[in-house]
């Protein structure tokens, strides 16, 4: 079957990304552009200040030698000075080459070494330490620019900002002319969840496309929004959500950099649209049902769902008195934990279990979850506020088509698809072919056109006993489980499903709650102490046999251990977007697994017997 979106008036004409900066400043100079936390205070910029101070940044980048078409490294996190950089370099003719500022030296170094970075724009000392030792390797990196304080010698982006100005603004007229639509924006790397990162080649026309489609689907309303900000702009939706909020002139907020004050500051800037993951979404509903009782819970939701799915003047008395109870109390906590105005959130890149975005639905937040991947520069399929089905990733983008190949794989088609893997064209996985590029994702289309992803094609697990699991969704329900942070379940080619978790030590008072002896204290355990306590043992083992009473037998999870410290970036068992590297993870901890299959202990099923 294949489906596809419907056209969109944008997508007419091909443009390129230079003109939307300088567009905005004169369309809309004194409209908020930027809102920033500085020392607790937030600062604003308007969209002249923006431009200015990016064409100043621009100019300075020519007058250290940066050309058309030459690359330029951005290692930052998301913060003002990574978009106003990524106008400067887009420009002055370059190419942007987003880096994660949490690779390891040795993968930033290969990420410059394998496009060719004249320049690197980098955030702090520490990373240009780390650049000049790797310089002797990186024959065409020529200059090292640090956005905050720098050591001696080394230039910093004001030094730019002050060389630009002795340059004439005509420099950026003259190129904005010269570059065209098939000419390359930027050249993004993928996560790398197995092996070496690929640069993604993405043209000003893809991304030209892209904005036109997000301006269709009314993902933004001018000024009228906020959007609060804290997804890696190193990443192909985090920076959709920037170029398409400087065409339709909405202001974003970026975060302030502690992924512990997110929901504090969601409280603080009160946005109206959020671009998120699934686990601040996981963290709001924990607040906003904390001290409730599942079984209220789950009723609040089924009112709600009966009252929005009938017409107001239908809706029978007692049953609105009963939703208006909820709506004070429950939903108002959902919606306070993100701020009191958010209309609309996406999520991607990870699956999220249905409770939450049906109970955020319930209470007016609604969870668009989406479908995108960096070779189609993020845009596939989406659900919207007016078309959404819950357990799916909605209908195709506007122009584009999706269609299932004949073993499961989804292929899409469009003007997002990118040119190629820079310097690479032989790979195969994302190839495309007659138009459509291979996702590498499996999934459904139903009649309506909603998209279900249903695992990835390289991490289907084929048992011993011949039956496909796809552990994504296994994984998607344990991490459900507020305490725990992990899991990643394992059995190819063996007789049954075990899975490695890792607790979540910010939860830990919901279990404690639970289980919490006159002995002992949880608070007081290590990691390993933890993984090993009887009583954490049991409670894991009972939340596994709920999850395994409906399931198939060949879905179900036999045995499980529990590792003695969190999966992390710094150990290469995630991506920089947290994904888990399942092939690494697997070789890391294949005694662990190994174990499981030894005879230590009995099946999960045959404890209790």
């Amino acid at each position: 079957m294949s489906v596809a979106g419907t056209s969109s008036k944008a997508d007419a004409k091909a443009r390129t990304v230079m003109g939307l900066l300088p567009t905005a400043a004169r369309d809309f100079p004194e409209r908020l552009a930027l809102r920033h936390p500085v020392a607790g205070e937030w600062h604003d910029v308007t969209f002249a200040e923006m431009h200015t101070i990016a064409g100043e940044v621009a100019r300075g980048l020519i007058a250290v030698g940066v050309r058309p078409g030459d690359r330029v490294a951005l290692i930052c996190s998301t913060r003002p000075e990574w978009t106003i950089a990524d106008f400067a370099i887009t420009m002055a003719g370059g190419v942007v080459v987003p880096v994660s500022p949490t690779s390891s030296p040795d993968e930033i170094a290969w990420l410059l070494g394998d496009c060719g970075a004249t320049v690197a724009i980098c955030e702090g000392e520490e990373q240009a330490l780390t650049l000049s030792s790797a310089a002797e390797r990186l024959d065409a990196l020529a200059q090292i620019v640090v956005i905050d304080e720098a050591g001696p010698g080394r230039r910093t982006l004001a030094d730019l900002r002050e060389l630009g100005r002795s340059r004439p603004v005509s420099e950026l007229q003259d190129l904005a002319r010269a570059v065209g639509p098939e000419d390359i924006y930027t050249i993004m790397y993928t996560s790398g969840s197995t092996g070496m990162p690929k640069g993604c080649v993405l043209t000003h026309a893809n991304l030209a496309a892209s904005v036109d489609i997000l301006q269709g689907r009314e993902l933004l309303h001018g000024a009228d929004d906020l959007v609060y900000l804290y997804l890696p702009l190193a990443h192909v939706f985090g920076l959709l959500v920037q170029l398409a909020a400087c065409r339709m002139g909405t202001p974003i907020a970026f975060w302030g950099g502690d992924p512990q004050r997110i929901l504090g500051e969601l409280q603080e800037i009160r946005p109206t649209y959020l671009p998120t993951v699934p686990r601040i979404l996981e963290k709001a509903y924990g607040l906003a049902v904390s001290g409730t009782d599942a079984t209220t819970v789950q009723r609040a939701v089924e009112v709600a769902e009966a009252v929005r799915g009938l017409e107001e003047s239908d809706v029978p008395p007692e049953l609105a008195a009963e939703f208006d109870e909820y709506d004070k109390t429950v939903f108002a906590r959902a919606r306070e934990a993100l701020g009191g105005r958010v209309r609309e959130t996406s999520i991607g890149a990870a699956p999220i279990a249905e409770e939450i975005p049906r109970f955020f639905n319930a209470a007016g937040v609604p969870i668009m979850e989406a479908y995108g991947l960096t070779e189609a520069t993020g845009l596939c399929a989406t659900n919207t506020p007016k078309r959404w089905r819950l357990g799916t990733v909605g209908q195709p983008f506007a122009g584009v088509e999706l269609r299932v190949a004949d073993d499961g794989e989804l292929l899409v088609r469009g003007p997002v698809i990118f040119k190629g893997y820079y310097k690479a064209a032989e790979l195969t996985f994302g190839a495309i072919t007659d138009g459509w590029l291979h996702t590498g994702d499996l999934g459904t289309i139903d009649h309506d056109g909603f998209v279900s992803i249903t695992g990835r094609k390289k991490d289907l697990i084929v048992t011993a006993g011949g039956e496909n699991v796809s552990p994504a969704n296994l994984e998607n329900e344990l991490k459900l489980i507020p305490w725990i942070s992990q899991a990643v379940v394992y059995g190819d080619r063996r007789p049954y499903l075990v899975v490695l978790l890792t607790l979540n030590r910010d939860e830990l008072p919901a279990l404690a709650a639970d289980i919490e002896t006159s002995e002992i204290s949880l608070s007081q355990l290590s990691e390993g102490e933890l993984a090993e306590h009887p009583a954490v043992i049991e409670r894991v083992t009972a939340e596994i046999e709920r999850l395994n009473g409906s399931r198939s037998r060949a879905a179900q999870i036999r045995r499980f251990c529990i590792l003695d410290r969190d999966l992390s970036h710094g150990c290469g068992e995630l991506t920089s977007t947290m994904k888990v590297k399942r092939n690494v993870v697997y070789e890391k901890h294949a005694a662990q697994f190994e174990a499981l299959y030894g005879g230590d202990g009995p099946p999960l099923h045959e404890r209790n017997q």
